[in-house]
Parts: structure tokens; C-alpha cells; sequence
């Protein structure tokens, strides 16, 4: 028998959420995307929403079986001006909140409520710690968006729904996110970092993250809090060194953070500062990383054609 339950994603047109509607569309489930500029697509249903004006199509929600909120203003659009950083807390505040009077409205909830959140939720240190999902959250900025975020995403809970909230790290793909921008002085013979080098970069390839989501919906045991990095935990040092090795290109110094808190003010924080994430949870709850280690991530990354 086909397995055809419907999943929704919001925030959906983004690079994780494209890849993630293929992975689940192989999969044999329904895929429906909620859009601000909804068009006709052959692959997949669109439906409109506006977070602004607090307006979702309830038609997207009806007899769907599992919704993923991906939605959110991304943190490196643009410095963080006060205007900016209001914008990227509300869009992830109010996008949850939007859906969750949406669904709690619904006769038929449901299955699982499955939400990004980010390794922001920690802070940015430099400190050599190891944080897991029982740690304390940070007191910058985003570890303070990550925590609004999660509480809102909790209440799904509330209403009898299995709510799980997955803590992403630095997402690596070949062609989008920040990888590319990582590796973009290859093209002139070298790579070179940031600040020290001495900050973490708790990574994940995108493939281990959408299935990782995939495994979030079918496995009712992931539920609650859990880090989606890959196990290998690695400096940006000692990533550029393997970068380097595998590319045959040098490595030049560093740029001085002082340059980074000059170009970027606050949100350099995000780039100088790194902390180890333990990705423990989600192995003992049965998830299999395909790219557990970083050599295999960058062996992919650098020398595939796709």
C-alpha cells in the first residue's frame, strides 16, 4: 500500500527546505509549501500565507499529517541593525505563533509538529565546553531568539501534538549556505579563515539534515530538543587545513577579527566565535549519520560535480 500522508513545510522555498521537499517527495509523501508568493507548480502544492498580517490558507492545514516550520529572515541577510534584528526574531516568533492558532483550530491535529531551531541557542563563546541539549541557553541575541522560538514551538505540545526541535548547526551543501562563501578564494589558489581559527564550527551536510527531518517524522520517539551537527567536532583551523589538503590550494593567515567587527558589528560574533555541540541525543535515539566525519563531508563538497 502507498504511503501518501501529506507533510507542510513552511518555509519551504529556502535550500534546506527545497532539498527536504525532495527527500520527502522520494519518500512517497504529499508535499504541500506554504508561500507568501504561492505560484502554480507542477511538483508540489503551494498555499499563501502573510506572517505580517497574521493570514494562512486554512486549506494548507487541512488533513495534513505532519507540518515542518523552516521559516525565518536569515541571520546573514543584511547587518544587524535594530530594524534587522527585530525582523529576524519576529519572523520566526510570529511565523510559529500563526501556525499554531491555525492547527490548534483543527478538529484533526497533526501527527508531529517538527521545527528548526539553531545552535545560536547556546551563545557564541570561545571557551572550550561541550553543550548538549540540557545546557543553559546563551545571553547574546540569538540565544535569545532560539530560546523565544522553542517555547513558542513547545506549545504544539500543549495541544496533544509530538513537537520536535531540531538545534541546526553551520548546514554544508556544495553550492548554497555558507560552505560555498567558505571555499570561495579556491578559485584563486588559497582558503584562510577568520579571527583566531580556534572557534568550533559545529557543522552538519545537508543530506545527514534532511533526513534527519525524515527520520523526526517517523520515528515518534524524536521528541523534544535535539542538535543536528555532525559528530566530527572541528576547529575552522582545522578545517581549513583539510580543505587544503583535499583542494591542493595553500592557506593564507587569517583575517584579523578587528576587520570582521568592523564590516559586520554584531553579527561578526556569529563568525569569531564557536562552540562544541554534542550530538549524542540524536544517536542514541537511532540516527545513522552518513557523514559523521568531516574529511567524507569535504571529499563530496569538494570534488563532486553536482
Amino acid at each position: 500500500m502507498e504511503n501518501k500522508l501529506k507533510i507542510l513545510i513552511a518555509g519551504g522555498s529556502g535550500f534546506i527546505g527545497q532539498k527536504l521537499a525532495k527527500k520527502l517527495a522520494d519518500n512517497n509523501y504529499t508535499i504541500r509549501i506554504l508561500s507568501r508568493n504561492p505560484v502554480a507548480d507542477q511538483k508540489y502544492e503551494q498555499y499563501k500565507w502573510d506572517i505580517e498580517n497574521g493570514f494562512v490558507d486554512q486549506k494548507s492545514i487541512e488533513d495534513v499529517d505532519y507540518v515542518i516550520n523552516l521559516a525565518g529572515t536569515g541571520i546573514a541577510d543584511g547587518r544587524w541593525t535594530a530594524k534587522q534584528k527585530i525582523k529576524i526574531e519576529e519572523s520566526r516568533i510570529n511565523a510559529t505563533a500563526l501556525l499554531y492558532r491555525a492547527i490548534d483550530s483543527l478538529k484533526s491535529k497533526p501527527k508531529a509538529y517538527i521545527s528548526a531551531s539553531a545552535i545560536g541557542y547556546y551563545g557564541t563563546s570561545s571557551e572550550n565546553l561541550l553543550f548538549n541539549e540540557d545546557s543553559d541557553n546563551g545571553n547574546d541575541f540569538l540565544a535569545r531568539v532560539c530560546k523565544n522560538w522553542e517555547t513558542e514551538a513547545l506549545k504544539f505540545e500543549n495541544i496533544g501534538i509530538r513537537t520536535c526541535v531540531l538545534r541546526t548547526g553551520v548546514v554544508f551543501d556544495k553550492k548554497q549556505g555558507a560552505f560555498p562563501k567558505l571555499t570561495q578564494s579556491l578559485r584563486f589558489g588559497f582558503v584562510s579563515g577568520v579571527g583566531s581559527g580556534k572557534q568550533y564550527i559545529p557543522w552538519i551536510y545537508i543530506d545527514d539534515l534532511v533526513d534527519l527531518y525524515l527520520f523526526a517524522i517517523e520515528n515518534e520517539n524524536m521528541r523534544g530538543i535535539f542538535n543536528a551537527v555532525a559528530p566530527d567536532m572541528i576547529t575552522q583551523n582545522d578545517l581549513l587545513k583539510e580543505i587544503s589538503s583535499i583542494s591542493g590550494k595553500r592557506t593564507l593567515p587569517n583575517l584579523p577579527s578587528i576587520i570582521l567587527n568592523i564590516i559586520y558589528g554584531e553579527m561578526s560574533g556569529i563568525l569569531l566565535k564557536g562552540n562544541r555541540i554534542s550530538s549524542e541525543k540524536v544517536i542514541e535515539n537511532g540516527f545513522i549519520f552518513k557523514y559523521p566525519n568531516i574529511q567524507k563531508a569535504l571529499y563530496i563538497l569538494l570534488n563532486s560535480k553536482k
